[in-house]
This record gives structure tokens, C-alpha cells and sequence, in this order.
């Protein structure tokens, strides 16, 4: 698999979070072309991995926040950079879940993953990163996910050696 990682279309970008009926994708860039996998089975595992990493990282009343890798079942020419954040969610009905617990998954190719330092070095940056670029739900859409995902791979990139 050859990759330019000088460009942000290697990685690619799933938001999900969780609402009074449990996990739910937000917007993903992602088809199942990226992955080499027709879009019923990446359709399937992407439904999967958000109440895996939802029932992993936001057990309980512990929304656990931070920067965490994951491996991608369906690729293993990819890894999982999982960017666990709160943001507020003004259509929750809910008003524990005003402030939304939300996953920025990163697709990563395994071999760019390999030029980048412990995640958990990244994770103040990254953090940082996203919530000053998204002060609430309303701007993580279809739209905008294209721009995310630039950010947050440029800011990654920073780090590559």
C-alpha cells in the first residue's frame, strides 16, 4: 500500500457520539473503498466500532477523555487514533448530555503511525486543536468533516519524523 503522507486523504475521519438512545454516528468521510471493503461491511463495522469505543472509553458516568489507539479489525494496514472530547450539544434532550461525549476516530495508515510519537504525547495538542475548532455540535457535519480531518492531520503531521 503506498501512502503520500503529505497529504490529508490518507487518513480518514468517523465522529461519533452518544445521545439518549446510545451511540450514533455524526459524519464520517469514509467509504468503503478507503478501506478496500464494499460499503455493507464497513457499514456494519463502523456501526460496531461506536459502541465499541462508546461502551470502552464512556462507561458509566466516567466519560473517559483523552487521546487512545485502537486497532482497525477490518484493515490492519490502519490504526484507530481515538480523540475523546466533550462538547456541548444544545439539541440534547437530555441535560446530562448537554455537554456531548463525542469520538474524533482517525483512520491512520499503520505505517504513518509507526513515524509518530506516543499518542499520548499528542494528546494535549490534538484536544486543543479540536476545541478550538468546534465549540459545539452544530459544526461537525458532512460539510465540515473535510476540514477536521485536514486540521487534525496537519497537526499530526507535526510530529511525523
Amino acid at each position: 500500500m503506498s501512502v503520500n503522507y503529505q497529504h490529508p486523504t490518507s487518513v480518514g475521519l468517523l465522529v461519533i457520539s452518544l445521545n439518549e438512545s446510545g451511540p450514533y454516528i455524526v459524519a464520517s468521510n469514509i467509504d468503503g473503498n478507503f478501506l478496500g471493503v464494499s460499503q455493507d461491511v464497513l457499514d456494519n463495522y463502523l456501526s460496531q466500532l461506536s459502541l465499541t469505543t462508546i461502551v470502552s472509553l464512556g462507561q458509566g458516568h466516567q466519560y473517559m477523555t483523552g487521546c487512545f489507539e485502537f486497532p482497525c479489525a477490518i484493515n490492519t494496514n490502519f490504526r484507530l487514533l481515538i480523540l475523546a472530547t466533550r462538547i456541548k450539544d444544545y439539541a440534547s434532550v437530555d441535560e446530562r448530555l448537554l455537554v456531548g461525549y463525542f469520538h474524533f476516530i482517525l483512520f491512520i495508515p499503520t505505517s504513518f503511525t509507526k513515524m509518530l510519537p506516543n499518542f499520548i504525547t499528542m494528546q494535549e495538542k490534538l484536544l486543543k486543536t479540536l476545541t478550538r475548532n468546534i465549540s459545539h455540535k452544530g459544526d461537525i457535519n458532512n460539510n465540515t468533516i473535510e476540514n477536521i480531518r485536514n486540521i487534525l492531520f496537519f497537526t499530526l503531521s507535526e510530529y511525523a519524523k
